[in-house]
């Protein structure tokens, strides 16, 4: 959710979570909020709790935030966001409301929640783009692109270390220092404190990602 008017924001961070979320094997699926912001869809195999995506999505979040210290924050007080995009990680929780694609929102236009391809994600892009006038035309010429979101459930083994890895005390420390999160993910999560980091490196795939993108 912008601050204000500038959505080459959003599309910058949209950039940034979707390089993020392919890197840890993962199909992420973008579409317009219909109002000011965009949500990123992850479809996942039954078995993971609430709790669960939370984490893992305040890690994204704040690993956003650390890459992108001058639009993005995670500050919930609207008051104190300034002219910085907000990442609603908090959405992931039980029993909150769920905005679907194509839904027509309550704002000036008949703004629609439109699903998104990756080559629209550009500097024009904005969410005015598309209401319920222009939507069946759209549907025809683009398809359903959200389509993909239904039919697919990812339950990779990237995804599962990347669920794992958040919902430990690592991912705090991802937000720091890189010898620090790899101390605490040999300490508590792989019981091998004795050993040198440099002979534990790489620790898998998905951390090395992982780390990498938020610490470097």
């Amino acid at each position: 959710d912008p601050s204000e008017e500038d959505f080459s924001k959003v599309i910058r961070i949209a950039e940034f979570i979707g390089a993020l979320l392919r890197g840890a094997g993962l199909r992420p699926y973008a579409k317009t909020s219909g109002a000011s912001g965009l949500h990123i869809y992850i479809p996942l195999v039954r078995g993971y709790s609430y709790e669960q995506a939370r984490m893992f999505c305040e890690l994204v979040a704040r690993m956003i935030v650390r890459e992108h210290r001058d639009i993005a924050t995670v500050e919930r007080s609207v008051g104190k966001r300034g002219n910085l995009v907000y990442q609603d990680y908090l959405q992931n929780i039980k029993e909150q409301t769920v905005v679907p694609a194509y839904v027509a929102r309550p704002v000036t236009g008949a703004n629609v929640t439109a699903p998104l391809d990756r080559d629209e994600l550009e500097s024009d892009l904005h969410p005015t783009m598309f209401n319920i006038l222009n939507k069946p035309e759209r549907i025809g010429r683009r398809g359903e692109l959200f389509r993909g979101q239904i039919d697919t459930r990812f339950d990779s083994g990237a995804w599962r270390q990347a669920v794992h890895l958040s919902t430990s005390r690592v991912g705090l420390a991802l937000c720091g220092d890189l010898n620090t999160a790899l101390r605490l993910v040999i300490d508590e999560d792989l019981n091998l404190a004795d050993k040198p980091v440099a002979e534990l490196l790489p620790i898998s795939t998905a951390v090395r990602d992982l780390v990498s993108f938020a610490v470097s």
